[in-house]
């Protein structure tokens, strides 16, 4: 089975919801531990026709090449616009502690308010019962 290599470096991974950071170290290793489990696998799933085996094993080059040139272009990307990168990742964090404060807030408003509605609620009384 393959591993899934991360497809970007020190910037933020899949959709919006749920990411995470990956180091360059991280991708670096995920690139080459899926090279290297692909390489086995062809290795032990290959016939031993020699024509389809050059075939496959020189797809399988050129697919690791390219990723490793993608990494590498991240990777100078990421060495260029690293100031970029620490500020998007400060403001990211400022924005994640101002989100649990706004939800802190709103959760101790919503108490309040019931406590509140149960505690000031007035008895109604109708006029001919009061007089």
């Amino acid at each position: 089975a393959r591993s899934a290599v991360p497809p970007k470096t020190v910037a933020r991974m899949g959709d919006h919801a749920g990411q995470q950071l990956v180091a360059v170290k991280t991708a670096i290793e995920g690139v080459v531990r899926n090279a290297m489990e692909r390489l086995l696998e062809k290795q032990q799933d290959l016939p031993k026709q020699q024509n389809r085996r050059r075939k496959e094993l020189a797809r399988y080059f050129e697919e690791t090449r390219r990723q490793l040139i993608s990494l590498l272009a991240l990777i100078r990307w990421q060495q260029t616009h690293l100031h970029v990168t620490r500020q998007c990742e400060d403001l990211i964090a400022s924005l994640q502690l101002h989100q649990g404060h706004m939800h802190d807030t709103s959760s101790r408003l919503c108490l309040a308010a019931q406590d509140m509605a149960h505690q000031y609620r007035a008895p109604m009384y109708d006029v001919r019962t009061a007089v």
